[in-house]
């Protein structure tokens, strides 16, 4: 059978170390670009890193901020309502202290009729029994 080839198409010793070195530097070339990949690729981690550490600490801030903020809110909020309960309190013992003059007043006038009636009571006694009409 004739393809075409020598008989003897056994490589040589140095065509198979050529072949070795070529395969050799790609390989070579090829594990210095995965490398750059790798380092390229740790470079842009630490700078993502980077990034989040920075929007990590403003966004600490800003809720330390907006922490702030709400706490002087809410300060404000129960002085304004504390302000208003000592004056609703004032006001109910304005109202309390006019009840109770209103009403020592209106006891003061049933009292009166009553030591009215009292006395006109006591005294048409004194007349019926001076007349004797009770014996």
């Amino acid at each position: 059978m004739d393809d075409g080839e020598a008989t003897n198409s056994k490589p040589t010793l140095e065509t198979r170390v050529a072949a070795v070195q070529t395969d050799v530097t790609h390989l070579t070339r090829r594990v210095d670009q995965v490398e750059r990949s790798i380092e390229q690729t740790r470079d842009e981690i630490k700078e993502m890193r980077r990034e989040q550490e920075g929007n990590l600490k403003l966004t600490k801030n800003e809720l330390k901020s907006d922490m702030h903020r709400m706490e002087e809110r809410l300060k404000s909020d129960i002085r304004e309502v504390f302000a208003g309960l000592k004056e609703m309190i004032r006001d109910l013992k304005a109202d309390n202290t006019e009840v109770r003059s209103a009403m020592r007043t209106e006891l003061g006038h049933d009292r009166k009729v009553l030591y009215a009636l009292c006395v006109t009571a006591i005294v048409m006694m004194l007349g019926l029994l001076g007349k004797g009409v009770l014996y």
